[in-house]
């Protein structure tokens, strides 16, 4: 029984295995005990359900020819043929298999990792670059930094179990497609610096696990759907160098785990919502150029933590709030070239942590509050071209004091 059964685990080292489900695991483990009972057999020790049955056991060699076969292809769409991060990307004849000229794909190929015989994690970034649809066990893809270009293909949506899908710094073009609502279990989206247009798909709302979602530095156009509110467990979103249009909606309020929200250069229009106040974990704030209009709404008063507020070159106009002495976190604000108007609130000497207070290009008026001279870690204050008064006022001194460039009047 022993010298067969030592022929028949030779012939398995030199024939690939294919290991795709934990059925074929347990069948080889059911195996096992038949003759384990008469022979105690060191080399099969290795044979346990706690280990990976590709990686670790004796033998065992796995090998999925339907996804390496749509990687190959895949990667004979590549411009870049001589690309020599993906040489290792070739097939041997199964009886090489002890040969360490073999290539096998989840341990000699470049950026591919496997579980049980799958493919699971593909990283090929910066390796100078879909039939990517079939690889259905992907947890984790990273196509960043090549020279990918094209569109993003709808079959994208048949990787439901990925966590992570980065493609960005390529050259890819067309819409985000609708299909990528697809993937619920995405925790992370990056697909910015690239030339993406068409609109932010409204099934983007279905990734409910999503905490970060990075689309800037596109063409993309249209609104920010409301949908956008159903991912409430986002942390960081930037959209920011784009095109889009329309009024930002108001279930943005439903994001309140979100730390970072930048929207910054894009072409939205009409007011703040109210409803930002809701995001009580926000820390950094960006809406600078667009085409916001409105009052800069009381309840921004609520983001306590916030550290970093950017609001300038809009055409927002009405008082700076009161309430805005509420956000003694607040490092940097920025609220230059809008039309606002009326004076400065003595609330603002609560700001205590700010280093940067920008309010020039306005319509403000009044005196100059004695309450700035409270701001001891100020370096930048800059209210020029408004039409503040009291240009002699006895606490000018004080704020010329803690401030390194200060431009009150201009």
């Amino acid at each position: 029984m022993v010298p067969r059964m030592f022929s028949f685990l030779q012939f398995f080292t030199l024939f690939a295995v294919t290991l795709a489900s934990t059925e074929e695991t347990t069948a080889l483990l059911k195996w096992k005990s038949t003759f384990l009972k008469q022979n105690n057999n060191s080399l099969l020790t290795s044979w346990t359900i706690s280990t990976d049955a590709c990686r670790d056991w004796y033998g065992v060699i796995c090998f999925n020819g339907r996804e390496a076969a749509a990687l190959l292809k895949w990667k004979a769409t590549f411009q870049n043929q001589n690309n020599s991060l993906l040489t290792s990307w070739t097939l041997s004849h199964p009886a090489a298999a002890k040969n360490s000229s073999s290539h096998d794909p989840c341990r000699d190929w470049y950026g591919v990792n496997c579980f049980n015989g799958r493919i699971n994690r593909l990283n090929i970034s910066n390796s100078g670059v879909i039939e990517i649809g079939k690889l259905t066990s992907l947890i984790e893809v990273d196509l960043d930094t090549n020279q990918l270009t094209g569109h993003i293909p709808p079959e994208i949506g048949n990787l439901i179990n990925a966590k992570i899908f980065y493609a960005f710094s390529n050259e890819l073009s067309g819409p985000i497609p609708a299909e990528i609502g697809k993937m619920k279990s995405l925790e992370s989206l990056s697909l910015y610096r690239n030339n993406l247009s068409g609109p932010i798909p409204k099934a983007l709302g279905d990734l409910t696990e999503l905490t970060i979602l990075y689309l800037y530095s596109n063409q993309l156009s249209g609104p920010i759907p409301a949908e956008i509110g159903k991912l409430t467990s986002l942390i960081e979103v930037d959209l920011d160098t784009n095109q889009l249009t329309g009024h930002i909606p108001p279930e943005i309020g439903n994001l309140i785990n979100a730390k970072i929200f930048y929207a910054f250069s894009n072409e939205l229009s009409g007011p703040i919502p109210a409803e930002i106040g809701k995001m009580k974990s926000l820390e950094s704030l960006s809406l600078y150029r667009n085409n916001l209009s409105g009052p800069i709404p009381k309840a921004l008063g609520d983001l306590t933590e916030l550290t970093i507020l950017y609001l300038y070159s809009n055409q927002l106009s009405g008082p700076i709030p009161a309430e805005i002495g509420k956000l003694t976190s607040l490092i940097e604000v920025d609220l230059d070239t809008n039309q606002l108007t009326g004076h400065i609130p003595p609330e603002i000497g609560n700001l205590i942590n700010a280093k940067t207070f920008y309010a020039f290009s306005n319509e403000l008026s009044g005196p100059i509050p004695s309450e700035l001279g409270n701001l001891n870690n100020l370096n930048d204050l800059a209210l020029s071209e408004n039409q503040l008064t009291d240009t002699e006022s006895p606490y000018q001194q004080t704020i010329w004091f803690h401030s390194k460039r200060t431009c009150i009047f201009g």
